[in-house]
């Protein structure tokens, strides 16, 4: 069973995406007019615009005394605060999808901006995988 408290809200909650120690994308599920859930495989849309930086703030900040390196964070605005529902690393990625970014790639991306192939001719001081 899982319990939460209901936290007012207009209908919406954003997505952020993190990926190494950046905002990969962030993103608004607005849910269907009287759903309780946001979530864009539950019918919810999306909206890429007006995305707070408080809010990815928090998001950056939280992930980096977690040392959280990829993670989709669920954040809800309720009475002027933000709240972190939950994050996870095997999050939904419709919404990255519809915008036509890859999470593989930036993914990709950071391993290799991160580690160095454990090749004998690539000399660096970078850790090795």
């Amino acid at each position: 069973m899982y319990v939460q408290e209901y936290l007012e809200n207009d209908g919406k909650d954003l997505r952020i995406c993190v990926i190494g120690k950046d905002i990969f994308t962030a993103y608004w599920r607005v849910g269907a007019e009287g759903e309780f859930l946001h979530n864009v495989a539950q019918g919810g849309s999306l909206c890429f615009e007006f995305i707070p930086q408080e809010a990815c703030d928090l998001v950056l900040n939280v992930s980096k005394q977690l040392n959280i390196n990829h993670a989709g964070f669920d954040v809800l605005i309720s009475g002027g605060h933000f709240y972190i529902l939950e994050f996870n690393v095997l999050f939904g990625n419709m919404g990255i999808t519809k915008s036509g970014l890859s999470v593989e790639k930036a993914i990709y991306e950071y391993l290799l901006s991160e580690f160095v192939p454990p090749f004998p001719t690539s000399p660096t001081t970078k850790k090795v995988i």
